[in-house]
């Protein structure tokens, strides 16, 4: 029911836009944690590991957005405050880019939150179903069955809502539309219109073969050998 709910709210809304940039805050919170060994100790941190999972996951390659002097000012919290701001800087700029472009790129937010919904929600439903298949061995382990597919099946969900939102962030943030290269039509230089207006075949001279000539048939023969006998 909640995961229908949420779908049919992306669909009836006009623009994702707003719901995608509350994800923000969580998803940056999470590329920066998973960089740095300590939150309280900022010289301990590895700022090349830490400005490659930024650019990895948020910014553009070469931001370098954690400077030595960034570090050793900037505590964790004001951190992560300060780079989002600049995520949301540089996400705003690029959808305005395309915008001049002509491409809506709110349209693009839509399907690809539809996307990740629609596919992990297939995966969820695949996994849930192997779950209750086996979920009645555990009563061997003096466990009850019941309780645990409960639990476990809560676990998987919430797995499932985090997945979706951060990759749907994710490809978003780093996504870049390509335009693709229309294929040239090529005119048939043996098609001709004729006088009723309609496009007829030419007819095509076929060359005369010798006699003496390489039968065309592959055998190895001259044709006066081969074919020109039949």
């Amino acid at each position: 029911e909640v995961m229908y709910a949420e779908r049919m709210k992306v669909i009836k809304q006009d623009n994702v836009h707003d719901d995608i940039l509350k994800l923000l805050p969580d998803f940056i919170r999470y590329v920066v944690s998973s960089a740095v060994e300590s939150e309280n100790k900022p010289e301990t941190w590895d700022l090349d590991a830490l400005n490659k999972a930024i650019e990895m996951k948020l910014l553009p390659q070469g931001s370098d957005f954690v400077t030595k002097e960034r570090a050793s000012n900037w505590d964790f919290e004001y951190l992560l405050e300060k780079l989002g701001e600049e995520v949301v800087n540089v996400y705003e700029e690029k959808i305005e880019r395309y915008k001049e472009q002509g491409v809506n790129f709110l349209d693009v937010e839509k399907v690809v939150l539809l996307k990740n919904i629609d596919t992990k929600w297939i995966d969820h439903i695949d996994s849930m179903d192997q779950l209750r298949k086996g979920i009645s061995l555990r009563a061997y382990g003096q466990v009850d069955p019941v309780l645990e597919y409960k639990k476990e099946g809560f676990e998987m969900f919430e797995d499932l809502t985090t997945s979706i939102q951060d990759d749907t962030v994710s490809l978003l943030l780093k996504a870049e539309l390509r335009k693709v290269p229309t294929l040239q039509k090529q005119e048939d230089p043996n098609l001709q219109t004729n006088q009723e207006g309609s496009t007829v075949r030419r007819p095509v001279a076929k060359k005369k073969i010798g006699r003496n000539d390489p039968c065309p048939c592959g055998s190895g023969k001259k044709y006066k050998d081969c074919c020109a006998l039949k």
